[in-house]
C-alpha cells in the first residue's frame, strides 16, 4: 500500500514507531504509576533536550541578522539545507546553486 509515493518500508516504520509509544505510555502511566502530567513534563524536557542544538543554531541565526545583512545571512542559512537531501545528484545541484547564489551576492 502506497500513500503519496511513500515507501511501504517507512510506513511500517512509521506504524510501528507509533506503537512502540504508545504501548511505553500506557507502561509508564499505569505500571510503573507516573502521574499523567508529570510524565508529560518529563517528556517536554527531554525533548527540549534534544532540540536543543536545533534551537541554538536557530538563534545563532537570529542574533547574526542583527548585525549582518539578510542577504548575506540568508544563502549561507540555505547550506544547512543541502547536506539532508538523499539523492547525491540533487545535493551537488543545490550545493551548486546555493554556491552561485553566495557568489553572487558577494560579487554584487
Amino acid at each position: 500500500m502506497r500513500l503519496h509515493g511513500e515507501r511501504p518500508s517507512a510506513l511500517g516504520l512509521t506504524g510501528a514507531a507509533i506503537a512502540a509509544c504508545t504501548v511505553w505510555d500506557a507502561h509508564s502511566i499505569n505500571v510503573i504509576g507516573m502521574p499523567p502530567v508529570l510524565y508529560f513534563a518529563a517528556g517536554c524536557v527531554v525533548q527540549s533536550a534534544l532540540l536543543t542544538p536545533y534551537a541554538l543554531a536557530y538563534l545563532l541565526v537570529l542574533f547574526t541578522m542583527r548585525t549582518t545583512p539578510v542577504g548575506v545571512v540568508a544563502p549561507v542559512r540555505e547550506l544547512s539545507i543541502v547536506p539532508g537531501e538523499p539523492h547525491p545528484v540533487r545535493r551537488l545541484v543545490g550545493a551548486t546553486i546555493v554556491l552561485c547564489g553566495i557568489a553572487a551576492i558577494a560579487l554584487g
